[in-house]
């Protein structure tokens, strides 16, 4: 599994590579955890939340998820690491995230929207693509 973020003024477009549907999800999460993620400033207490999340299909759900990880993260004040995926399926997530609570972001997120998203399964491997417009 692997990400890999191209960065523009108000935009970034996070494309991800995973071997299933599942691990892509969590590859996503990885990779928004980084991009938007809380700096660590030492040992916080541990968090964790339930996320459910419904689209009307499974780009749609790759993008919302994206999108509410970043939101959830910024508005608990907490640094995610964390995805286990209880359920997936064509247009519903439902997850365990985890991290733990920090002081201080990275950058300072206010709304977060998503345009493009994309899964094309390709040689074996699930690749994918989504922008965020912050």
């Amino acid at each position: 599994m692997s990400h890999s973020v191209e960065e523009t003024p108000g935009r970034r477009r996070i494309s991800v590579l995973a071997p299933s549907i599942p691990e892509l999800f969590v590859e996503a999460g990885r990779a928004a955890a980084e991009v938007f993620g809380r700096a660590s400033d030492g040992a916080g207490a541990a968090w964790s939340e339930e996320v459910a999340i419904a689209a009307p299909d499974r780009e749609a759900l790759l993008g919302e998820w994206v999108r509410q990880l970043v939101l959830r993260s910024e508005h608990a004040g907490a640094r995610i690491s964390e995805h286990d995926i209880v359920y997936l399926s064509e247009g519903r997530i439902v997850a365990n995230v985890r991290g733990s609570l920090v002081t201080r972001a990275r950058e300072p997120v206010e709304a977060i929207t998503f345009r493009e998203p994309s899964i094309t399964p390709r040689d074996g491997t699930v690749r994918a693509s989504v922008v965020l417009q912050v």
